[in-house]
């Protein structure tokens, strides 16, 4: 039995128990020290055809009229330039097309991928979708291309659920799809692309856990999986985020890992060391690091003192100098990997004996 089939039979409530477990905070400090791999998240579009009840998407694009776009040209061939920097010096690349918009829905997707394997076959690309226009032809297009990873937003369990949640009577649609390629790949015996269920953990989820995994078990193959998403406040932009009192209270608030390992790209070529970055409608001048239009990667984090004056607030638990961050609860969906000082109420990453 593999790992993720394991983890597949492991209610939510127990994964958010182990996430803090001293095994997986040690390998998450052990990343972050040496800080070789680095996660980019690309707003490739902010076009959507879904209308989710948790996203600002509709705040931003529908009542506020802020123009919708694809990525463009000049933005992706910077992009690439910075990747292929990233490489050189030995970093290891995983790459997200993800935002407010359907990344399916930009036309250049396919061939953005092409070039990123291109520069490094070993670049880790994962795709997140509503799965709506996920059809064969689209998947075989995906598998093509090189993605490793497809995690499909199904998000809910019924159709009365699913309208409630993503604002649109699709849930057959996207059910379907999310069947027709695990089925595609189980008959042709394809280890890759790895392909994850999502299921928000919310009001509007109709069936128990195991019930959920009973269905979606003969379809699973390899390294496939179902999983249960809580709703985090994305910096404060998400009314229905789950509760959680340990990072509402500066004792034992840890600080959020995403400085260390993170670098988000928007639309227009704005980049911030923060995934909630696409949940904004301005500019957060305590998080923004500069544009990729004006400079490439390397010198807008690794070169840049803001950086890691973010990074020492957090230590310092001061908030005052990083107000985004002080309603934001997402920290919690990953395991903390620092420690607190004995001498001081400061969080360090501290040597490299076990955290406590």
């Amino acid at each position: 039995m593999s790992l993720t089939t394991i983890r597949n039979l492991i209610p939510p409530t127990i994964i958010r128990r182990l996430r803090q477990n001293i095994f997986f905070r040690v390998r998450q400090r052990k990343e972050i020290i040496e800080q070789k791999i680095f996660t980019l998240y690309v707003e490739v579009t902010t076009y959507c055809n879904a209308r989710c009840f948790m996203c600002s998407w509709e705040e931003k694009y529908i009542k506020d009229g802020m123009q919708q776009s694809h990525v463009s040209q000049e933005l992706v061939d910077k992009l690439l330039y910075s990747v292929k920097k990233l490489i050189d010096r030995g970093k290891v690349i995983k790459f997200f097309p993800i935002g407010l918009g359907e990344p399916l829905l930009f036309p250049g997707l396919f061939d953005l991928f092409h070039k990123l394997k291109a520069i490094d076959q070993n670049i880790y690309i994962v795709l997140t979708t509503n799965g709506v226009p996920l059809k064969e032809s689209v998947f075989l297009k995906l598998i093509d291309s090189g993605v490793d990873e497809i995690t499909i937003s199904l998000n809910a369990d019924s159709a009365e659920g699913y309208q409630k949640v993503m604002g649109i009577d699709k849930y057959e649609t996207a059910l379907q799809n999310s069947l027709d390629i695990l089925q595609y790949k189980k008959e042709r015996g394809l280890k890759s692309p790895k392909i994850s269920i999502q299921f928000l953990e919310s009001v509007h989820l109709k069936k128990p856990f195991f019930a959920t995994l009973k269905f979606w078990l003969p379809y699973l193959t390899g390294d496939d999986k179902v999983f249960f998403h809580e709703i985090v406040s994305e910096a404060g932009t998400c009314d229905l985020a789950v509760q959680d009192s340990g990072m509402q209270n500066l004792e034992t608030r840890f600080p959020c890992s995403e400085p260390w390992q993170r670098i988000s790209i928007l639309n227009d070529g704005a980049v911030y060391p923060c995934g909630p970055v696409f949940y904004w409608k301005e500019k957060k001048d305590d998080l923004y690091l500069g544009n990729i239009l004006e400079k490439d990667l390397i010198d807008l984090y690794f070169d840049n003192p803001k950086v890691q004056q973010i990074k020492d607030a957090m230590l310092c638990n001061d908030y005052s100098k990083l107000p985004t961050c002080s309603d934001c609860n997402n920290p919690i969906l990953t395991p903390n990997p620092f420690k607190k000082e004995p001498t001081s109420e400061n969080w360090s990453l501290g040597s490299k004996k076990p955290l406590k």
